[in-house]
């Protein structure tokens, strides 16, 4: 019996830091418009950012069966002095580039797409300008 209990609270206290571990590496945030991730057009809405380990992030819609994948450089510090995803506009398009946070892991940029490139190709005339959103707490 005493084994069992043991056994049991090690089973609860992994389970309770898997939980702590999941809260450090989410993010959620609301963008008002379509935006770009890895070459995928995801719809406006709020969405959640997990981070993995081994320099994978994936972003799920929290209201739909929608989502990418991208591949993140881990940054020290944000670029930005608030919380916040950066986003490079290149014409109608707008490029997940970068997030900002300094409460969980998910913080880095993220490569730049082919259609990313192809599209400041297009846009020639300037070269694109970020679109910084305040994450939700």
């Amino acid at each position: 019996m005493k084994r069992f209990a043991v056994a049991a609270f090690v089973v609860v206290a992994g389970l309770f830091a898997s939980s702590l571990h999941a809260q450090n590496t989410e993010v959620r945030f609301t963008v008002p418009f379509n935006f770009i991730v890895s070459g995928k057009t995801l719809p406006a809405g709020t969405y959640r950012i997990y981070a993995h380990p081994d320099s994978v992030l994936i972003i799920e819609n929290v209201n739909r069966p929608v989502g990418a994948l991208s591949y993140i450089s881990f940054e020290g510090a944000p670029s930005t002095p608030q919380e916040a995803l950066v986003f490079h506009k290149c014409g109608d398009l707008y490029f997940l580039h970068e997030i900002d946070s300094s409460t969980t892991i998910v913080n880095g940029e993220l490569p730049t797409s082919k259609a990313e490139k192809q599209a400041g190709r297009m846009v020639a005339s300037a070269a694109p300008q970020n679109v910084t959103i305040a994450l939700k707490k």
